[in-house]
């Protein structure tokens, strides 16, 4: 089997569900650390690890994988 680092390059074809997290907002703001549990075109949904789900918008956000 062979083993794909995530890089910006290949990141829109990698499955992000069920990846550990880090969003941090651009302009300020709460950081989430979770696993993504849902993905649309536009936003992700995150289990956060105190149980909570967000979701949130991709555009005001940056995510550490």
């Amino acid at each position: 089997m062979r083993i794909r680092t995530l890089t910006p390059r290949n990141l829109p074809r990698h499955e992000l569900l069920g990846l550990r997290v880090k969003a941090k907002p651009i302009k300020g703001g709460r950081v989430h650390v979770g696993e993504v549990v849902g993905e649309t075109r536009n936003v992700l949904i995150i289990l956060r690890d105190d149980g909570r789900i967000v979701t949130l918008p991709k555009e005001t956000h940056r995510f550490e994988f």
